[in-house]
């Protein structure tokens, strides 16, 4: 049995990485073509609806599957829990509730009264509430001991009377085209929501046709991969469980006709694989693993599935991997969002910061005039500013914060009038420093630019402002000299937005997350190479950092896959850091 789950593991990460790829090349083609242009982005979230909307009422009235409501292969309703040789229409056997915890069978009367009439299982409530009447509290229960009861041994299985299908599932099933008492899997599956169609494929008793299912995987797998991205909120979790469900219960399908499952196989372990392929698409998608495996458990309120559910996403995962990343970090990398991996990648042992850092710094003086610092605030967009001794002396001091600024300046005296902290020279004594409370009164929404600078006078924008007494004097810094790696720790454990890079006393760089990207870290390689040759011998060792690469070949090595990982997710519309430093909100 752990072989049949290994297989749907591997066929899942290969699912999933077919997945990733088709996904990101439709990505890559709609950011430069249709995310641009809010009327494309309408077309196409039409067009895809339109799309959706033929396949599904397309194909389910071209397979023409319908079938009887609790049929399997055509043949008459047997109940779940009736030996065929006692389900007939003239005595039905069921248990009654025991008295002595001996328990006995009962022989009851057939009438359309206690049963759900064989000729078309018209399961209605009135008929599975009298029927369900005899069976007590005891709707799921078992006797271990079938040979004290009169019957053969592992022919009897004592689950509770009722109708075929589960009540809640059969409300699911679609009519669509065909005849009363009759129901249509394809449509079922393309008709009904996301779990519904899940829950179907994971408990109907029924025997699915294969070609079914796999018209519907192929079709839905294709169109989520042409959903994920578009300009309406569409999801991953529940399509890719649904496609997963869907082969699961191919490979279900084809086991118990092969014969692997063992004869007189029970159809609810057929179900079962739709559980465990279900998690192996997830798992091969996005590269989810131990979350995944408590979700399905949980879900499951059943252990036993542990150690399938685990193996499965654990094969998945592996086999993902040899191919693409998870989707969800394909697509943080095309929208150059500046997420940092949980480990510095490893040529980061082997360069500095001064070979990625920003080198154009937009700085504050500490006593600093009220118009330069709109300027500064205006012309660009970072979240803190490094504060310096003076204009002519870059000696760094602190760290101010752009919110911080805005809040300050927007601070007005008793009278309503602005200015109560600025002063008139830079040598003069500066006022009383406010209550740091004042700064939290505006948490969480600080004032913009606009709101902290209107109604300042031309007098006020020629005065000045001690930033001493408001900045953070204790901020993370590091030297020119230090290794990436150290850098990267630091925003990776501190949640830190920017680090300022010094040559001794002065501000020389800044380093943020752009700057730890994997393209950054490439160029800053190749930088290291040219400054820094002697560092890079024939034998790949770094003296100063005591870093060595596995020979000359590795290092090319990792260059081309740098190269390669580099132009991968380009999309011909990224921004370009080179200049200013880009903060960004953690």
């Amino acid at each position: 049995m752990v072989f049949y789950f290994i297989i749907l593991g591997c066929f899942g990460g290969l699912a999933g990485a077919l997945f990733n790829y088709n996904n990101e090349f439709i990505t890559k083609k709609r950011l430069v073509s249709v995310n641009k242009y809010p009327l494309r982005r309408f077309i196409e979230a039409l067009l895809v609806t339109a799309l959706v909307s033929i396949c599904s009422i397309c194909l389910p009235y071209l397979l023409d599957d319908c079938r009887r409501i609790g049929s399997a292969s055509g043949e008459d309703a047997v109940w779940s829990g009736v030996p065929t040789k006692y389900n007939n229409h003239n005595t039905l056997w069921t248990y009654s509730p025991p008295l002595d915890n001996t328990g006995g069978l009962e022989q009851l009367p057939f009438s359309d009264a206690h049963a759900c009439a064989f000729s078309d299982c018209n399961c209605n409530w009135k008929n599975r509430s009298i029927l369900i009447q005899y069976q007590g509290n005891y709707y799921d229960y078992s006797y271990p001991s079938v040979d004290t009861l009169g019957l053969i041994k592992d022919e009897y299985y004592a689950t509770p009377i009722d109708c075929a299908l589960q009540p809640d599932l059969k409300d699911t099933l679609i009519q669509f085209t065909c005849k009363d008492g009759e129901y249509s899997p394809a449509a079922s599956l393309f008709f009904s929501k996301g779990d519904d169609a899940i829950k179907m494929l994971m408990h109907n008793r029924d025997e699915l046709d294969c070609w079914v299912l796999l018209c519907f995987f192929v079709v839905y797998f294709n169109l989520a991969c042409v959903t994920y991205g578009i300009g309406v909120p569409s999801g991953l979790f529940v399509p890719s469980l649904l496609t997963g469900a869907a082969f699961g219960r191919i490979c279900g399908e084809g086991f118990a006709y092969a014969g692997m499952l063992g004869t007189n196989v029970d159809r609810a372990r057929v179900g079962v694989y739709a559980l465990i392929g279900a998690a192996a698409m997830l798992a091969g998608m996005a590269r989810i693993t131990i979350s995944l495996t408590v979700i399905l458990i949980e879900c499951t309120n059943d252990e036993q599935y542990g150690l399938p559910i685990m193996v499965t996403v654990m094969f998945a995962k592996w086999v993902g991997d040899i191919f693409n990343e998870g989707l969800y970090d394909i697509h943080i990398h095309l929208k150059h969002v500046p997420f940092l991996e949980p480990f510095a990648e490893r040529e980061m042992d082997a360069i500095r910061l001064e070979d990625i850092m920003s080198r154009r710094v937009e700085s504050l003086p500490m006593i600093c005039q009220v118009e330069a610092i709109i300027d500064s605030l205006r012309e660009t967009s970072h979240m803190t500013y490094p504060v310096v001794k003076s204009r002519d002396r870059q000696d760094y001091v602190g760290m101010m914060r752009r919110d911080f600024l805005c809040t300050i300046l927007s601070w007005r005296n008793a009278d309503g009038m602005r200015g109560r902290i600025f002063q008139d020279t830079p040598d003069e004594r500066p006022p009383p420093t406010e209550p740091w409370h004042l700064m939290e009164v505006a948490f969480p929404v600080y004032p913009t630019l606009e709101e902290a600078v209107e109604g300042l006078s031309d007098r006020e924008m020629k005065r000045y402002i001690n930033l001493r007494p408001y900045m953070n004097q204790n901020a993370y810094t590091l030297r020119k000299g230090a290794l990436v790696t150290r850098g990267y720790n630091l925003f990776r454990t501190m949640g830190v937005r920017s680090i300022p890079v010094l040559d001794g006393e002065q501000v020389v760089g800044m380093i943020t997350r752009e700057n730890l990207l994997h393209d950054s870290i490439h160029e800053g390689e190749e930088v290291a190479r040219m400054k820094r040759p002697h560092e890079w011998g024939n034998d790949g060792f770094v003296p100063d950092t005591g870093f060595a690469l596995d020979g000359v070949q590795d290092k090319q090595r990792l260059s081309t896959a740098s190269a390669s990982k580099s132009s991968r997710y380009s999309t011909g519309s990224e921004i370009k850091t080179d200049e200013y430093y880009p903060l960004v909100e953690n």
